[in-house]
């Protein structure tokens, strides 16, 4: 692979991902779960963020424009629910979808971050070794959300998806979430 394809594979990767949190974050709204749905549109802002860095480096560095490649939409979202209401979840539908998209997640980061790592090490391989060390903050970033993602399901299957529980760590996580999007861009509106 050359740089351009490296570049281009992550491009459409990052792409991806921000349509996924997109999708993560509708998904919890829907199911009345503000707190987990404001971490996905952080997780959505931080990743169109960073496509943008990562086009920005590429054209400064590489001189070029990242070519777009094919991306896929990977439906989170089930089709029954484009025609239902949020006062139609029952607790046992709210529950399987909670572990269903923190299982989505979970698969998506590990994907996430072993695209990096491959990223990272073909580019040492072509001998760029500014562009791997640019690519590997990426890969630090995306560990450390896969770390979070594990986290947060490992404590809602210890309370087993208690309801209770679940809505109780919504305020905190909105708090939490909103004040990294004002951070993320520098003090501005959620």
């Amino acid at each position: 692979m050359n740089v351009e394809e490296i570049y281009s594979t992550l491009s459409g990767h990052m792409l991806e991902g921000i349509m996924f949190h997109e999708q993560l974050r509708n998904c919890f709204l829907f199911l009345g779960l503000n707190g987990f749905a404001k971490e996905h549109e952080y997780h959505y802002l931080e990743e169109t963020k960073n496509h943008m860095a990562l086009n920005l480096y590429f054209q400064l560095h590489h001189r070029g424009i990242i070519r777009m490649r094919e991306i896929k939409v990977n439906e989170i979202i089930p089709d029954s629910w484009y025609t239902s209401q949020k006062d139609d979840v029952d607790p046992a539908t709210r529950a399987k979808a909670i572990k269903a998209a923190f299982d989505k997640w979970v698969k998506w980061e590990t994907e996430t971050k072993h695209l990096y790592e491959k990223a990272y090490l073909d580019l040492l391989e072509i001998q760029e070794v500014a562009s791997a060390n640019y690519i590997s903050t990426l890969v630090g970033d995306v560990d450390n959300e896969l770390v979070v993602a594990m986290d947060r399901l490992l404590e809602i299957e210890n309370v087993s998806y208690d309801p209770v529980h679940t809505f109780e760590i919504q305020n905190k996580l909105e708090t939490i979430f909103s004040k990294k999007i004002r951070h993320l861009f520098g003090g501005g509106h959620t």
